[in-house]
């Protein structure tokens, strides 16, 4: 699912700030 990469990208830029 799209979706999942998506929200897996995000949850990294999450982690980052």
């Amino acid at each position: 699912i799209q979706n999942a990469l998506d929200l897996i990208r995000r949850g990294e830029s999450l982690r980052f700030e």
